[in-house]
């Protein structure tokens, strides 16, 4: 839809000046807007500097189609698409570091990105609907002297982002270097990606998440889960012991009062 976009200039933290190019392809989008989509894929070049574009974007948005924003130049300043979708997208940096699926990331992507862990180059956002989570390696913490806590909390951010709607979704994609899996493959998930209320199957899953979580918790914490089954345990011998204090004591003082009984017969 454009030939070329120009470079935008970053006068301050708060002040980037994004010109626009004056090149959109008005007579493709006039035609393109007569028809209904299932998504929209479009870069953040695109969509935060041409405003033409954008109102195509969000016209098709609001008729029900799904958005993918890919971090094409990578600008740091989401305040458009905040503003548009009413998200709170903060980028939290661009960086590498190791990342995974998080529970919400299987059930959206599912086998669109491997199971393992990746180490990966890209623009990490934050504000809620995060997919991936940086790997901690158990390996790496196992030194109590410099890990007397244990491993420390991942670094905050996720190169995939979503916002889910009642029958659509906008995402945001920030890989910026080749994977050894297809983009195409994530797009395509991000694409029919929806509310669970609005599909059965995924409501389902989603609902089984929310139960694997916990298991998984769990056994990715195991000395955790001994120490609250070890507690629980401790509970149930306090209350059986004091239990068992009362029954005896409340003996002794009947048999007390038998003894005493017995006494003023004699006497």
């Amino acid at each position: 839809l454009t030939n070329e976009h120009a470079a935008s200039t970053v006068l301050s933290e708060t002040q980037i000046y994004y010109p626009k190019s004056w090149d959109v392809d008005m007579k493709t989008i006039r035609r393109l807007e007569k028809g209904d989509y299932q998504a929209v894929i479009m870069d953040d070049t695109s969509f935060i500097r041409e405003p033409d574009l954008t109102a195509f974007a969000m016209k098709q948005f609001n008729k029900g189609a799904s958005v993918v924003i890919v971090g094409l130049e990578g600008i740091f300043d989401l305040s458009t698409l905040n503003r548009q979708f009413k998200v709170n997208w903060k980028c939290a940096g661009y960086s590498s570091r190791s990342i995974e699926l998080n529970y919400l990331g299987k059930q959206i992507l599912g086998d669109a990105f491997p199971s393992d862990h990746h180490y990966v180059k890209a623009h990490f956002i934050v504000g809620g609907g995060e997919l991936f989570t940086e790997y901690m390696c158990p390996g790496d913490y196992e030194d109590e002297e410099d890990y007397p806590d244990g491993p420390p909390p991942p670094t905050p951010g996720s190169p995939v982002i979503m916002s889910l709607g009642e029958s659509k979704s906008v995402s945001y994609f920030g890989f910026s270097n080749p994977l050894d899996v297809s983009y195409g493959a994530i797009m395509l998930k991000l694409c029919y990606a929806k509310a669970p209320q609005h599909s059965p199957a995924h409501s389902s899953s989603i609902a089984e998440t929310n139960k694997s979580a916990v298991r998984s918790n769990n056994q990715q914490n195991p000395l955790g889960t001994e120490q609250k089954k070890s507690l629980t345990s401790k509970m149930l011998w306090i209350l059986f012991l004091i239990l068992l204090f009362y029954i005896s004591f409340d003996l002794f003082l009947r048999k007390k009062e038998v003894s005493g009984d017995n006494s003023v017969s004699e006497l």
